[in-house]
């Protein structure tokens, strides 16, 4: 008889017949099979130390295999347990990945089109303040009279006399 590892304070007595049953449990694709066909015991012992010690077990000792590249290339590593457990959490993430991709460069052309947008109000504000300007002198009584003398079928003339206010009175005053 040999005692069991892994319990506390209680021991299990396991028969020495088992022992090689259990190495070739170990060993390879068989222990696979073999979890599969053996059936899960009952618990009915509900203390705390066998409890933690079903938790603490491991269902698969396979998994435990190392991986490497040929695993990865070869396509291995997606019948793995863990990878098939945590597919779904996977799927979130490569889902949110994208999305940040997609919100980065839309927001990245956003940018990119304000930028021009403020160049150009910059240009056509300089455009503004230039013919403002020009209009500015354009516009002077000086410039005017000047022009009308550079035409020779104008029949406008300057006033001889200052223009005058006319006053009118309201009944209110």
């Amino acid at each position: 008889m040999r005692k069991r590892k892994n319990t506390p304070e209680e021991t299990e007595n396991l028969p020495d017949q088992d022992l090689p049953e259990m190495e070739e449990c170990c060993n390879g694709e068989e222990s696979a099979r073999e979890e599969e066909t053996v059936p899960e015991p009952d618990h009915k012992d509900e203390s705390l130390p066998a409890r933690v010690e079903r938790f603490t077990q491991r269902d698969n000792l396979d998994s435990k295999k190392k991986i490497n590249l040929k695993d990865i290339l070869g396509g291995e590593i997606l019948t793995r347990n863990t990878f098939r457990k945590q597919f779904g959490l996977i799927a979130v993430c490569v889902f949110y990945i994208i999305l940040y991709i997609t919100n980065r460069y839309q927001a990245q052309q956003e940018l990119i089109e304000i930028e021009e947008l403020k160049v150009e109000l910059k240009r056509q504000k300089y455009y503004s303040l230039t013919r403002s300007g020009e209009y500015t002198i354009k516009s002077r009584q000086s410039q005017i009279e000047k022009r009308l003398k550079e035409t020779p079928d104008s029949m406008l003339l300057p006033p001889k006399e200052p223009p005058f206010i006319i006053r009118i009175t309201t009944e209110e005053e």
